[in-house]
């Protein structure tokens, strides 16, 4: 008879069964427009992330300035005595996953009036380094008898993963979503629940997150919560160029930092260096440009699609 495998010890241990021991309590945030309203599925969501075992008391709504759920991890007594330079008590450490919640219907409508491909631009430039597309239904069978739609739609799924790294988790309906949460804040809690998980996810994050007056160097929800909100209501004009960059098909946030380190960083810019430039030199110019530490190169055709869209008179279809 086969033996079962020996599982693969956790790098960490357990969190403490005593809530007075445990070093932080981690929550899920959903954004109140998930929860709220007439419609009675927001309320069954609400309902059912309440009562799942692994979210009971766990569960916070609020208006997020971005994506539908994100995880901050809350600091104890305990936490604050546990290590020098540990936040004070009740500080709430952002941490890295953010979510965006779509069923099969509404991932049709957003991919067809534009809302999905800003959202994800959002994401990327939300700071969160977990980032998760959920999509709760089967939209393949939402898409039956439009080809042309399921297309687009598996082109874009790709692109998340393969361009954007975001990860698209696909559940069967509502319950399969509210597991997938309850998951994800059992496995941080089991983490971020003992003293020596806590020290070391701040002892690593406090360099990429910036520091933060007041509490130790963590970047803590509010302060993200601001930045974010300040980054959406002040679009400067590098912003909204990106945007319409992100929509380009096999341009991606690293390939989009390649061409804005490059100087090209408003389309003017761009169209002058292609009316500068020879029609062979042009179809070339962003496939040359370097990659940045840890990116990828544009490719050819990319960068004659680019060319192609700046100086060609008139469109055709794509070859």
């Amino acid at each position: 008879m086969a033996l079962a495998r020996q599982p693969i010890a956790l790098p960490y241990p357990p969190c403490p069964e005593s809530t007075s021991q445990t070093a932080s309590k981690v929550y899920l945030v959903v954004d109140d427009r998930e929860t709220a309203g007439s419609s009675t599925s927001r309320a069954a969501f609400l309902s059912r992330l309440r009562v799942n075992p692994g979210l009971a008391g766990r569960v916070i709504t609020r208006r997020l300035p971005t994506g539908d759920a994100t995880l901050v991890a809350r600091v104890t007594r305990t936490g604050q005595a546990a290590f020098a330079g540990a936040p004070p008590t009740g500080t709430e450490v952002m941490l890295d996953q953010l979510v965006e919640r779509k069923t099969a219907d509404d991932l049709v409508a957003s991919l067809r009036d534009g809302r999905l491909r800003e959202q994800a631009y959002w994401m990327a430039a939300s700071g969160r380094t977990s980032l998760t597309f959920v999509i709760e239904g089967s939209w393949h069978a939402v898409t039956r008898g439009d080809a042309a739609m399921r297309g687009d739609i598996g082109a874009f799924l790709a692109r998340l993963t393969v361009e954007e790294n975001i990860f698209v988790k696909e559940t069967d309906n509502m319950a399969g979503t509210v597991e997938y949460y309850s998951a994800l804040v059992r496995h941080r809690a089991r983490r971020l629940g003992t003293a020596d998980g806590l020290e070391g996810w701040l002892t690593r994050h406090r360099s990429s997150d910036g520091a933060v007056p007041g509490a130790e160097g963590v970047l803590t929800y509010s302060l993200w919560e601001e930045n974010i909100r300040a980054m959406r209501g002040v679009a400067t004009l590098q912003q909204l160029w990106s945007l319409q960059m992100s929509v380009l098909p096999g341009v991606g946030p690293v390939r989009i930092d390649v061409i804005m380190a490059a100087g090209y960083k408003t389309p003017a810019a761009l169209a002058a260096a292609y009316g500068r430039l020879s029609e062979e030199d042009g179809r070339s110019l962003l496939a040359k440009l370097p990659p940045l530490p840890g990116g990828h190169h544009i490719t050819n055709k990319v960068s004659e699609y680019v060319h192609g869209l700046f100086t060609a008179e008139q469109y055709g279809p794509r070859q």
